[in-house]
């Protein structure tokens, strides 16, 4: 029987979200109750959702960096999962970056190798520390040679467990290497704030994390599941 891991950010109201985007709500437009004391035989609950495109666990595409880049409907279902691998490197410090010989000491063992087509999720342990702490959007990320050593393996996707591919340290400066060097220089979508990376860290698995498919959007929504080889 196939097993199925988790790898998604619950979504709820006032969940940490990045200075610049829409605060995330979720608040109720019927109840129960209400149905109920309208003397309704039959009740329902229906919710509105208010969330910017780039929280929770989500896909960035490349229209996201790049105004010419395919956005989310652009792009097939099939560039959302794939083989995957998760690289452990729960070793490198919040305050610093990942760097190339980081991927390597990951990538020793022949099971954890990187491999073309693979989705690459990169399991720092952020999450587990620091969400809903003073910490959370202090993180490490992708150096500009740790992202071209990814993309010269021919990788399909890459994933953190952070809010960012990028580290906060260089995005405080304006500065996105694994953004323009993985999305819009090798168009490889990215993913961030997943969750639950320890399960799966040093494993082969199956990735899946299909977007709702928003028209023009440079991001989306996803639920991100290992699938257990």
């Amino acid at each position: 029987m196939t097993e199925l891991l988790d790898l998604t950010m619950t979504v709820s109201s006032g969940m940490p979200v990045l200075p610049a985007h829409a605060h995330t709500c979720v608040y109720p437009t019927s109840s129960h109750e209400e149905m109920a004391a309208m003397g309704r035989p039959s009740t329902f609950a229906v919710e509105g959702l208010l969330m910017s495109t780039h929280e929770g666990t989500h896909v960035d595409v490349p229209y996201h960096c790049d105004p010419s880049g395919p956005a989310v409907t652009d792009l097939p279902v099939s560039a959302f999962t794939g083989p995957a691998t998760c690289l452990d490197l729960t070793d490198v410090p919040s305050s610093e970056l990942i760097e190339v010989p980081a991927l390597e000491r990951a990538t020793v063992a022949p099971d954890r190798d990187v491999r073309a087509g693979d989705h690459v999720l990169l399991h720092t342990g952020h999450h587990e520390r620091s969400y809903g702490t003073r910490d959370w959007f202090r993180h490490t990320g992708l150096s500009e040679a740790a992202s071209r050593w990814l993309a010269a393996r021919g990788v399909a996707g890459v994933g953190i467990d952070a809010p960012s591919l990028d580290s906060s340290r260089e995005t405080r400066r304006g500065v996105y290497p694994a953004h323009q060097v993985l999305l819009v220089e090798h168009r490889i979508p990215l993913v961030e704030n997943l969750v639950g990376l320890r399960q799966v860290a040093g494993r082969r698995f199956r990735y899946i994390g299909f977007p709702l498919r928003l028209e023009g959007c440079g991001g989306a929504p996803v639920r991100a599941v290992a699938e257990l080889l």
